[in-house]
């Protein structure tokens, strides 16, 4: 059957809701490209910043869109300055509109002014019918605001969001900072990997984003089916912040399929149904609401996560109990986040079979429990702290005794790998009565260290007890030289020794470069001199509570900016990585002088070396630590290979490995 010419023209016209379907109809005939231009009005939209071409945007080559232009169905508005007269007379003309937006900019308030007047023009015509609204929004610096559609959404009798497409930025930026809601009936992501947050309260808006990875913020409607609603996205692998609605009828709730997936504001005391998790297929995070007084996490179903990671914001949150879960391929769980104490019972109840844990021990209490893990965690051992003034002096003689269980020694023993942070002298005292004599021979040991912080709970252990440090030394049955603790390190297969990036200018070596006019011109070069890449970033969520709240345009987005660390800091983590051994010749260790030495002394809190007799395979450190703590009596020729270098490449290739016969020992 042939249709008349009238009736297919008739189809091509009610088909202009949608950008992709124009264009075909294009594509097919010139006769369906006259009805197209005859009846779709398309409005380019310049915003560009300094140092891009704002005289030629009708030559941006944006999805074909030129392929539904004759020229005179055509308008073309610059943000900065346009005629609102001319725009409404163009608006009156056509029941079909595309909008072409370039943007170059962050956030642009007369982007925003040219929005909402295209929005209330076409509220103003005086017509029967709905226009549809289809857009292109094109962003190199990959930002969009929930704020320039808000316009749009107060005249839904006159205008109809049929179809977006949002082009980002092939090229990975700093910061992707796109906030999107689902206004349009059909939303298409066009190399777009990250977003910034993202709204979903309409159950027939449909998402198409081939390359979407990650999600920072998700938000849903109770209605919404996640499986459904995330189909188009096949690359999708991490939603970061996930809170699940309230109101749910349904027995089971499905989460959408992704690599991990964080939980949050996740109140255990609220009836939610079963979270069924299948398609998870890695990490699943939970963190507990404010208002949280008992952490039974019920009617979990996650069957194909290998990590479990706990995290709660109240302090007076009681065990963390799992009932009706199911965690069988479980091997990582990560509780140094939960204030209440892990009931390992109904852990291993789930099904979990775990070889790694990292834990929280703050007192003697989190040791005696954790001692009744029933697993033996033949894989990493992380151990951290929560409160940073626990009372060692009171807990030494329970500590004492806790150390010398053999579930304690079995399970230390059985780790391949231990990481530790050393801040307080409550870790200090983990480390000497429980880590070091029971580890392994074929283990690692990872230590990271923050000397600021270690010598901070010194000083208050040292006041609060009216105590010298060298009483502090004593009475805490930690090995030291006087008022220097002395950890002897054993036997191992590897040992890294890290010192964090937080230690005050006054703790550093004298040799320490000092901050000079080349570098900071160097930094601003390499940085670039455009006003545009030296301002902060906004953020979207920020600016559209702001703007919501009644604040103007510049006072929002003042509000909404997003920190990021000052030229200084960078210039000081290139001074620490210059002074580190980055070169491919051989480092030799030569003698301080002695105005070094008293320097080097007078700071020096914390000191290791090696137990003789033995060996040490690979020994990994920083310069800082050996120049600061490692001794210089210390047997160097016990650690068969030395790799040093800077913390980011501590671990790594890139550090440098030599044998210790190619050295020269200070």
């Amino acid at each position: 059957m042939i249709l008349p010419l009238e009736i297919l023209e008739q189809i091509v016209v009610s088909g202009l809701d949608s950008f992709e379907t124009a264009k075909a109809w294009c594509k097919l005939s010139p006769c369906f490209r006259s009805q197209v231009t005859r009846n779709m009005g398309i409005v380019i939209i310049s915003d560009a910043s300094d140092g891009h071409d704002k005289d030629n945007p009708r030559d941006l080559q944006v999805l074909d869109y030129k392929m539904l232009s004759d020229g005179r169905n055509t308008l073309l508005l610059d943000a900065d300055s346009f005629n609102s007269h001319l725009l409404q007379g163009f608006l009156e003309k056509y029941g079909n509109l595309l909008l072409v937006v370039v943007t170059y900019k962050q956030f642009s308030d007369p982007l925003l002014s040219v929005l909402n007047c295209v929005a209330e023009q076409i509220a103003k015509i005086n017509s029967n019918y709905r226009k549809n609204l289809c857009m292109i929004y094109k962003t190199p610096c990959n930002f969009l605001s929930k704020v320039y559609f808000r316009q749009f959404l107060l005249f839904p009798k006159h205008i109809r969001l049929c179809e977006l497409h949002l082009l980002g930025c092939e090229e990975s930026v700093e910061h992707d900072n796109m906030d999107l809601d689902l206004v349009f009936e059909v939303t298409n992501l066009h190399n777009v990997r990250h977003l910034f947050s993202l709204n979903i309260q309409k159950s027939n808006h449909k998402l198409l984003a081939p390359n979407l990875e990650s999600i920072r913020e998700l938000e849903v409607n109770s209605s919404i089916d996640l499986v459904v609603a995330f189909k188009n996205t096949p690359r999708l692998s991490n939603i970061i912040q996930f809170r699940i609605p309230t109101g749910l009828s349904l027995k089971s709730y499905v989460l959408p399929p992704c690599d991990s997936i964080k939980l949050v504001q996740f109140n255990p005391q609220l009836a939610y149904p079963v979270v069924e998790g299948q398609s998870v297929r890695q990490h699943l995070s939970i963190t507990t609401s404010l208002k949280t007084e008992k952490s039974f996490l019920r009617n979990l179903n996650f069957p194909n996560i290998r990590k479990l990671t706990v995290a709660s914001l109240a302090s007076l949150v009681e065990d963390v109990t799992f009932e009706n879960c199911q965690f069988p391929k479980l091997k990582i769980y990560d509780g140094s986040h939960a204030f209440g104490l892990t009931d390992w019972g109904s852990l291993s109840a789930c099904g979990a079979t775990l070889e790694s844990v990292e834990i929280s021990f703050d007192n003697c209490r989190d040791l005696a429990t954790f001692i009744q893990c029933p697993y033996q965690l033949p894989g990493t051992l992380k151990i951290t702290s929560m409160v940073m003034n626990s009372n060692l002096l009171s807990m030494k003689n329970e500590l004492k005794t806790l150390v010398k269980d053999p579930r304690c020694r079995s399970m230390v023993e059985a780790c391949s790998k231990i990481i530790m942070n050393i801040t307080t002298v409550w870790q200090c005292a983990l480390l000497h009565f429980m880590i070091l004599p029971n580890i392994s021979k074929t283990a690692a040991l990872c230590l990271k260290i923050d000397l600021k912080e270690l010598g901070g709970d010194i000083k208050n252990y040292c006041n609060n007890n009216n105590i010298t440090r060298s009483e502090l030394c004593e009475l805490s049955e930690i090995p030291n030289d006087g008022e220097v603790f002395r950890m002897v390190l054993p036997r191992s297969s590897k040992i890294t020794l890290l010192d964090i990036d937080s230690v005050e200018p006054s703790l550093m070596p004298s040799s320490k470069p000092a901050l000079n006019n080349a570098q900071f011109n160097s930094y601003a070069t390499f940085k670039g001199s455009s006003i545009d890449v030296l301002q902060n970033p906004i953020s979207p969520s920020a600016f559209r509570r702001n703007s919501l709240a009644g604040s103007d345009s510049d006072t929002a987005r003042r509000s909404s900016i997003i920190s990021i660390s000052s030229p200084t800091s960078d210039i000081y983590l290139q001074s620490r990585r210059a002074s580190s051994f980055a070169s491919t010749t051989i480092p030799c260790f030569t003698s301080v002088s002695q105005g070094e030495e008293s320097c080097i002394c007078e700071d020096q809190i914390l000191s290791f070396t090696f137990c003789k007799g033995t060996q040490i395979s690979v020994l990994e450190t920083t310069k800082y630590i050996f120049d600061h703590c490692l001794e210089s009596s210390a047997d160097f020729h016990q650690v068969l290979k030395w790799r040093i270098g800077p913390n980011e490449e501590v671990g790594s290739d890139s550090s440098l490995v030599f044998p210790v016969e190619d050295a020269i020992v200070r």
